[in-house]
């Protein structure tokens, strides 16, 4: 078991360490707060970009078409709520019978 005595701290060497330590550690304090927001925000921007594509999906259910929408200044969403995909489905080949 290691133990730090009084004379560690008056050692040059650990006190360049120190400097060393603290000119490479100050850069990474605004980004360790920027990746905390970062997250935060981007769950937020997530929980945003759900509603919206549920409420457009609501308006287009009312009737309201996707030119009305622009022209209103909704954009369709990057990411449709979940539900049934649009469009034609293949069918898949019948197997043989013999």
């Amino acid at each position: 078991m290691t133990t730090h005595s009084a004379s560690d701290a008056a050692n040059p060497i650990l006190e360049q360490a120190q400097s060393l330590l603290a000119s490479r550690i100050d850069p990474i304090r605004p980004l360790a707060d920027l990746i905390v927001k970062h997250k935060t925000v981007s769950e937020e921007l997530a929980s945003v970009e759900k509603a919206y594509g549920a409420a457009y999906a609501a308006a287009l259910a009312a009737g309201w078409t996707d030119a009305e929408l622009r022209q209103m200044g909704a954009q369709p969403p990057t990411r449709r709520p979940a539900g049934r995909p649009k469009g034609s489905r293949t069918s898949r080949p019948s197997a043989d019978k013999d």
